[in-house]
């Protein structure tokens, strides 16, 4: 749960995770949030809010990529 805002101000709610994902298999992968706004970049294809439906990346067996899930403030985006 997001912290409560103090009264009469808007507290933003945003989020940033950075990290690695290093896939079992090799082939063609496609990375997905349950949050319509999240942003989620894998080895510098970007997937979810404002990207290509279509969007996939392809990842090799056991190579680590750089991931990056964002997360703005709902607020900011309406």
């Amino acid at each position: 749960a997001w912290p409560a805002a103090e009264a009469g101000s808007a507290a933003p709610r945003s989020a940033r995770w950075l990290g690695w994902v290093k896939p079992a298999m090799a082939g063609r992968y496609v990375f997905h949030s349950a949050e319509p706004t999240a942003q989620i970049t894998v080895a510098g294809q970007r997937f979810g809010a404002g990207a290509d439906p279509a969007a996939a990346v392809d990842l090799a067996t056991g190579r680590y990529y750089p991931i990056r899930i964002e997360w703005p403030d709902r607020a900011a985006t309406s």
